[in-house]
């Protein structure tokens, strides 16, 4: 029972929210912001238990309770139940609050309190096992894993969100048909306490008075793995894309963590994975401080492992406080206080008071600072320990500028500069707090602009993701990275400061698109999903006109600012113009067959958002697209090969389908700004592609096998991960 409500609870989290998530550009942080709101919710049950177990009879709790069970089939099955979120710069946070609330809350909310309900009502019943009914706690994070795995592996890939839908209310169903069997038990029962329940007690080593210092630490322990998850969640789908796949990962990984921390035996003790953390956190903040993204089966695999076993160590710290039966509610109160805690730093304050990714390393160095007190660790001052990591930060901010001097390249120079830090702060790991703290030196140290070939101008965050723009010093070239990827340079002085770059070089594969084209789109209108600096709007000529779609706010202002960038201001002049908010939504608005050519640039750091790649999202384009016109898509990736998920769609619309991978880049044009890039082009039988035909290095792209063409109610991005 437990189990089915935890698989239950657990699978519609990764199910709405990927529902959700095109609706705001399939941007990561809507997981993010999901899993806040399923942690309040959360709250609200437990808080619903305990209240509900502590001033209401047992029957009375069972005849509320199946009431409450009862409701949610008045909004199932799940869907969204409100309209487009806020364009412009308007904050979509609260439209997707909304959203949650009223798609999924309900359901949610009954689910999350069945378990400290039944354990509670389980103590009472007169089981020989009644007085310690924790085991039902490892049942409950067993379901939970197993609703999140079950997820990407079969959900998603056999079943669309429709049908999902329909199955989750079926078996919501046969859950509501199995907790009125238990309430009948508990109904008959009439309450009994066991006389194990009366008089064993629970075999944990602490005192039964719950102080306020108890409650706190409690709160602190939890919250440190629920912002570590939610960090190491955002750092992945920023890297990949954001996924099912890549949510339930470290969401299963904190369930498991948990499981193991309130199971009888393991072979992962809280002494041994002590032990390990603080080698995993020295190689991971190795790999932060290097700006490490691959290869990705090492350094994903690292950063996970780190996270579980911080969350073995901090959930096995709170298990060994539990508290006895009497306080079960309350203790699953506090947790679920530190879990909320937790998330809304991660989710809701960081995005706000951050410029970067700050609550990720801030989670671990928070890991490390409170690792279990070695037995026989000596004891030192915090004045000493303040001390050390100022001397440790000293040490890298030093190497690094005598490698600044010597004109080591920045990769060299924080390898270098990484080393011996390291070392000083292994010998510290006997002293948690000097641990701690002289890897948040180091953190501190490797972010300032020194022993770096460019310099920082600007640093924002929003809803969206991070951008941060440099100057290259050896060149003044300006650069836009989202995320840890650049997006687009521009040379902002000179002669040829309006010669796009990067992946839009006249050269690469998009200059190849608008020379064939040149003769016939003298006034056609462009459309252009992705704005990033605005290199593309070099390619305009005077009579046309350019229309970009750009969902994040910051990402435009920084385009439109000339200290920035003068791409748009320069090549645009008048004829242009950018309309904030989803390209795919925005452009449903937009008169029939009003562009000639459509270009698809949409990209969140290394990211294409999934929802403009879909049959869905092509039948829109082919419907705003004037006769023989085509359609552009920048595809190029490091982690997923979106070739066959476009050729196939292409196929399933009967469209012509040509690609040019440019990867072969030459070392003296990479120097010049030319980046490795793959485009795609598709027309409709009326599209002349006869110039890129017998261009250079096009090819016609072929469907996958096999695959069915993705849809908005069905996608599968397992099959396309480069894991490389």
């Amino acid at each position: 029972m437990v189990l089915c409500s935890a698989m239950l609870l657990f699978a519609v989290e990764p199910l709405f929210a990927k529902l959700v998530l095109p609706r705001l550009g399939s941007t990561p942080a809507v997981w993010n912001t999901a899993i806040v709101f399923y942690q309040a919710v959360l709250l609200g049950g437990y808080a619903y238990a305990h209240l509900a177990t502590h001033h209401l009879s047992r029957r009375m709790q069972v005849g509320l309770h199946l009431t409450v069970a009862l409701v949610p089939f008045l909004l199932l099955p799940i869907a969204i139940r409100i309209g487009n979120p806020p364009g412009g710069d308007a904050n979509p946070i609260p439209w997707l609050i909304a959203a949650l609330a009223l798609g999924v809350g309900l359901p949610f909310f009954v689910l999350s309190t069945t378990g400290p309900l039944l354990q509670r009502w389980f103590s009472s019943i007169g089981h020989p096992r009644s007085a310690d009914p924790y085991f039902l706690y490892r049942a409950s994070n067993i379901g939970s894993a197993i609703g999140l795995l079950c997820y990407p592996l079969l959900a998603e890939p056999l079943l669309t969100l429709h049908q999902q839908a329909i199955w989750w209310t079926a078996a919501y169903a046969v859950f509501v048909a199995l907790l009125t069997a238990a309430m009948l038990v508990v109904w008959r029962s009439g309450g009994r306490a066991s006389a194990h329940a009366r008089h064993e007690p629970i075999s944990v080593d602490h005192a039964s008075q719950l102080t306020w210092r108890r409650r706190v630490r409690w709160v602190v322990l939890a919250a440190i793995p629920s912002t570590w998850m939610l960090g190491i969640t955002l750092y992945l789908t920023t890297e990949l894309a954001p996924s099912p796949v890549l949510w339930v990962i470290p969401l299963s990984l904190y369930l498991v963590s948990l499981n193991l921390a309130f199971g009888r035996r393991s072979i992962l003790t809280r002494e041994r994975c002590a032990f390990v953390l603080p080698f995993l956190i020295i190689a991971t903040v190795g790999t932060l401080e290097l700006h490490a993204s691959g290869p990705l089966w090492f350094v994903g695999p690292l950063h996970l492992v780190t996270f579980f076993v911080g969350a073995l160590v901090c959930h096995g710290e709170i298990a060994r406080d539990r508290p006895p039966v009497q306080h079960l509610t309350a203790f699953y109160l506090w947790i679920a206080v530190g879990g909320v805690l937790g998330g809304a730093l991660s989710g809701l304050i960081a995005p706000t008071i951050f410029p970067g990714f700050v609550e990720y390393p801030l989670a671990i160095v928070a890991g490390a600072a409170l690792l279990p007190r070695h037995p026989d660790g000596p004891t030192s001052r915090v004045w000493a320990d303040v001390a050390f990591a100022v001397a440790v930060g000293a040490l890298v901010v030093g190497a690094l500028a005598a490698a600044t001097a010597l004109s080591v390249p920045d990769v060299l120079a924080h390898s270098i500069a990484f080393g011996p830090a390291a070392l000083l702060c292994y010998s510290a790991v006997r002293r948690r707090l000097r641990f701690g703290l002289a890897m948040a030196g180091v953190l501190l140290a490797g972010v300032l602009p020194i022993g770096l070939s460019e310099q920082p101008l600007f640093a924002g965050r929003d809803f969206f993701g991070t951008s941060r723009v440099t100057s290259v010093n050896a060149t003044g070239m300006h650069v836009l990275y989202s995320g840890s990827i650049v997006h687009n340079e521009q040379m902002v002085s000179g002669p040829n400061r309006d010669d796009p770059l990067t992946y839009y070089t006249t050269q690469g594969p998009l200059g190849d698109v608008f020379r064939s084209i040149a003769a016939r789109s003298a006034r056609w209108n462009i459309g252009v999903i992705g704005l990033g600096a605005g290199a593309m709007a070099c390619y305009a000529t005077p009579n046309q006109h350019w229309t970009f779609y750009e969902i994040d706010p910051l990402v435009a202002r920084l385009a439109e600012d000339p200290s920035m960038f003068t791409y748009y201001s320069d090549c645009l002049r008048g004829n242009g113009r950018v309309i904030l908010g989803d390209g795919r939504i925005s452009m449903a608005a937009a008169p029939d067959h009003s562009y000639n050519v459509i270009v698809i640039d949409a990209f969140g750091s290394d990211v294409v958002p999934i929802h403009l790649l879909t049959k869905d999202a092509m039948a829109l384009y082919r419907r705003n697209l004037a006769p023989g016109g085509v359609i552009v898509l920048n595809v190029s990736n490091q982690y997923v090969d979106l070739t066959g998920v476009v050729a196939t769609v292409a196929h399933a619309e009967g469209m012509t389908c040509l690609t040019r991978n440019d990867s072969n880049v030459l070392p003296g044009s990479a120097a010049a700004g030319r980046f490795a890039s793959q485009w795609m082009v598709l027309g409709g039988p009326d599209a002349d592609l006869s110039d890129l035909r017998k261009t250079s290095g096009w090819v016609s792209a072929a469907p996958t096998p096999g695959a069915q063409p993705w849809t908005d109610d069905f996608s599968d991005l397992i099959s396309i991960i480069r894991w490389r």
